[in-house]
């Protein structure tokens, strides 16, 4: 509707955007805490990356799937920054 037109003429950030793989590799979970998921990707090669995700957040990732940067690991709107 017209509050959605008026997010995308503005450019304004989602509440709960799309969370998108930052790196190209593969996906593993670490401990949570605090109410949060621990994501790690890790690449053939480099430095690893770790993110903290908030239980309540729908993945769309599972442990040991291959992900390429800018894939969305969990739904949300698409931020218009991303």
């Amino acid at each position: 509707g017209l509050p959605r037109v008026a997010d995308l003429f503005e450019a304004r950030k989602p509440k709960e955007p799309a969370i998108l793989a930052e790196i190209t590799g593969t996906i593993s979970f670490g401990k949570e805490t605090k109410g949060k998921k621990r994501l790690v990707i890790t690449p053939d090669e480099g430095e690893h990356y770790e993110e903290m995700i908030p239980k309540w957040r729908q993945l769309n990732v599972f442990e040991g799937e291959s992900v390429s940067k800018g894939e969305v690991i969990a739904d949300g709107p698409e931020s218009p920054h991303d």
